[in-house]
């Protein structure tokens, strides 16, 4: 067995390549990060997303199709966390539970399918027929170290970087979008329909301390609905607190467009 020598001069050039590399990737997630802000920028000033005080528990709900978009907002009484729902457990036929991650697949055709990441409680994939409904960036990451870029980001308490009082500590889109939610399990076989939960004590501790005085008591349900040809996501929010608090939410979706010049979006009313 004989060992080939490695030319000093090859693994420099070679070693300052990767280095460069490196380099581009990261200049490139900074430029997409300034792009995000932008667009976060452009939304609030054309009005959308300002802080709203509590009631006891809101409602949200997003129906996604294959080609348009559509929001609701009402109220509905108190979430009670002692509920049945945190006692069903995933049925097979439908659901595959993974150690990061929740596998939805429509009973009447096995091609249409949806992934949720624990972390953030992303959705990070949604497929109709074998085909990808939502973009993902080829850099985003999925290991929990950081917020994905990309699916059904969830914004929670804030939407972008605020200077209002209590949100200037807080980083862009506060917490619930790098916190790892916990899987409640199945509440309906078909469609298949999933929940997740947040609450402080499962919220990233570092970020969810800059909210205010770090001591807001809350409890997020996320609920996900897989149809055929759509998905309904629908999140309340509950203040379990003795006090009010403002907060923003938004269903951060990112939509996979082949032509912007072909597409539409209704519904979407401003203040």
């Amino acid at each position: 067995m004989t060992t080939e020598e490695v030319d000093p001069a090859t693994f420099a050039e070679v070693y300052k390549k990767l280095n460069e590399g490196e380099v581009a990737a990261s200049q490139l997630e900074k430029l997409l990060d300034q792009l995000e802000q932008q667009m976060d920028d452009m939304e609030k000033i054309a009005g959308f997303h300002q802080p709203s005080d509590t009631p006891q528990t809101t409602k949200d709900s997003q129906t996604t199709s294959n080609n348009e978009t559509s929001g609701a907002t009402t109220f509905f009484p108190a979430y009670n966390s002692n509920t049945s729902n945190h006692k069903l457990q995933a049925q097979k036929m439908a659901i595959e539970q993974l150690d990061d991650r929740v596998i939805l697949t429509s009973e009447s055709n096995s091609k249409t399918q949806l992934t949720i990441l624990n972390y953030g409680a992303t959705v990070i994939s949604w497929k109709i027929n074998s085909e990808e409904q939502l973009w993902l960036s080829t850099a985003a990451k999925l290991d929990g170290s950081k917020p994905v870029r990309g699916g059904i980001p969830l914004v929670f308490p804030v939407f972008g970087k605020s200077q209002a009082e209590g949100f200037k500590e807080l980083p862009q889109h506060g917490f619930a979008r790098n916190s790892t939610w916990e899987f409640l399990g199945q509440t309906k076989a078909n469609p298949p329909t999933v929940q997740f939960a947040l609450s402080p004590e499962l919220a990233n501790p570092d970020v969810y301390s800059k909210w205010d005085q770090g001591d807001n008591d809350f409890t997020l349900l996320l609920t996900v609905e897989l149809d055929d040809e759509e998905l309904k996501t629908t999140i309340e929010v509950e203040n379990t607190d003795k006090k009010a608090w403002k907060f923003n939410w938004l269903f951060h979706t990112y939509l996979r467009v082949d032509d912007i010049e072909d597409s539409l979006v209704n519904n979407l009313p401003g203040n």
